[in-house]
């Protein structure tokens, strides 16, 4: 009965603290943010982390703009921010990653767009921008496999089609580069054209074997 009476006691005490640390986070933030209502009180814990949420959203956003506009600088510090308020937001751990990689800081891409993945592990836009990355680092093995991945969340992306292809032509794999390249086309993605052409070019068994084997 003793023993009892000391574990519920642990239980409630525990509870308690949590709740206090919980506090203690909220009143910490009001000091910085916006953290209290209409009455001027302040919100909850669950309020608070909504915001910040909210807050991360709202920053990851304007750093889309900006990398549209080639700011990336300006990009960098919105995805940054954005992660200050939300460290778990996978989206703009890629697009903070996919911004340094168009920086050419290639180790600091990846380690953004590995975060990405352990958080949200069918983003697909993070296999995505890994690929890019894995490409230009000479990688073609594991850009093909990082394509590959996005590709069976995102089966209709042709810009991942004409990535893949563009690797298995790096590693010497013409026909699955040129179906690949062919997929990409049919899906109307740029660039695709030409690669088809260039691997018709060098390598002209590849289209007679792929249109003969359709007919």
């Amino acid at each position: 009965m003793k023993l009892r009476i000391i574990f519920l006691f642990s239980i409630v005490l525990l509870s308690c603290q949590k709740k206090t640390q919980e506090e203690l986070f909220v009143e910490r933030a009001a000091k910085v943010y916006d953290l209290y209502d209409e009455e001027g009180n302040l919100v909850s814990y669950d309020e608070a982390m909504a915001r910040f949420h909210n807050y991360a959203k709202s920053y990851n956003e304007r750093g889309v703009s900006k990398f549209k506009e080639q700011l990336y600088g300006q990009a960098l510090e919105d995805f940054t921010t954005a992660l200050k308020y939300d460290k778990k937001y996978a989206i703009a751990y890629s697009n903070r990653g996919y911004v340094h990689a168009k920086q050419k800081e290639y180790a600091l891409a990846l380690a953004d767009l590995n975060k990405a993945i352990r958080l949200s592990p069918t983003y697909a836009k993070a296999y995505q921008h890994r690929a890019w990355v894995k490409q230009k680092l000479g990688y073609s093995f594991e850009a093909v496999k990082d394509a590959s991945r996005a590709l069976k969340i995102t089966p209709r992306n042709g810009e991942l089609y004409l990535l893949r292809a563009a690797n298995h032509y790096r590693l010497g794999n013409n026909m699955e580069a040129f179906t690949d390249a062919l997929i990409a086309r049919r899906l109307k993605t740029r660039g695709a054209k030409q690669l088809i052409d260039r691997i018709a070019d060098e390598h002209p068994e590849i289209p007679q074997a792929i249109f003969s084997t359709a007919r």
